[in-house]
């Protein structure tokens, strides 16, 4: 099984949540869908779901 996935495939998606909590804009507002998805060279769509994800608490 690929070090990315971890039964449900979110070994990723987490690591994409902590950097985005890690680099908040100077407001304190989290980086863009597309910045998350950009620093994993990922799709946008991707690091829209990430964010999604992980401001419903899915992502832990």
């Amino acid at each position: 099984m690929p070090a990315e996935h971890d039964g449900n495939g979110r070994v990723l998606q987490r690591e994409a949540w902590r950097w985005a909590q890690q680099n908040r804009h100077a407001d304190g507002d989290l980086p863009s869908g597309v910045a998350i998805a950009q620093a994993f060279a990922r799709s946008s769509r991707w690091g829209r779901m990430v964010k999604k994800a992980g401001l419903t608490g899915e992502l832990g």
